[in-house]
């Protein structure tokens, strides 16, 4: 009706801890020839398991970069829905089974989400050499029979832990998941706080453009 090309693909976000494309707009994609071209195949670097603290693995991504510059730890409320209660759980969970068939939880995320019949390829996300060397790695993987089963055995006691859709607050505080639960992000000081503070930010603004116009005047 457009007289425009048809999309030949869906980027939408797909994972481990996001399956909700499989549930209907996989069948309507297959039905008019458009494949999946996913993000957030790493929900966000938490099924990387380089948030678990005082792992191998988050010892390993501070070795290579550190984690104070990663997305949940510097930009905590951008996206957060990869780092609530719930999704850490999951992603445990999920880190526990890559350990147990002797991959890494990335190999195992990109691994899986690279099979899935309605992808055509993934989109993958990188700041270090080692981080593409890894991507690399996974993607070579064919991942065994009882490892996909495995995976779909998690996916019913963990059903799209990141589609959260009331409110943000409830699943922060998410008592429903036991005290064991923490968000990907680690609490900020006051100090961070306050720096982060709208109303701090526009008085910081006032201020200097206040000195700025009163070096201004002075030179003249």
């Amino acid at each position: 009706k457009l007289g425009v090309p048809r999309p030949v693909s869906c980027q939408n976000d797909f994972s481990l801890l996001n399956r909700t494309y499989e549930n209907d707009t996989w069948e309507a994609a297959y039905r008019f020839g458009v494949v999946g071209l996913p993000y957030g195949v790493l929900g966000g670097g938490v099924l990387t398991g380089k948030y678990f603290d005082g792992t191998k693995h988050a010892a390993k991504a501070e070795a290579d970069r550190p984690l104070s510059l990663s997305r949940h730890r510097s930009r905590p409320d951008f996206q957060p829905r990869y780092g609530m209660p719930a999704a850490m759980l999951a992603a445990e969970a999920y880190v526990h089974l890559a350990e147990r068939y002797g991959i890494s939880p990335t190999e195992l995320a990109l691994a899986w989400a690279s099979a899935r019949a309605c992808n055509g390829s993934i989109i993958t996300g990188t700041t270090t050499v080692k981080q593409v060397e890894e991507c690399i790695s996974a993607f070579k993987l064919e991942l065994p029979e009882p490892l996909m089963a495995a995976v779909d055995e998690l996916h019913e006691q963990f059903r799209e832990p990141t589609m959260f859709y009331h409110s943000k607050q409830v699943c922060m505080d998410a008592k429903w998941v036991g005290a064991s639960a923490r968000h990907a992000s680690e609490p900020r000081s006051w100090v961070k706080a306050l720096a982060f503070s709208p109303a701090v930010r526009i008085a910081a603004a006032a201020v200097g453009g206040a000195m700025l116009a009163t070096l201004a005047a002075r030179r003249k």
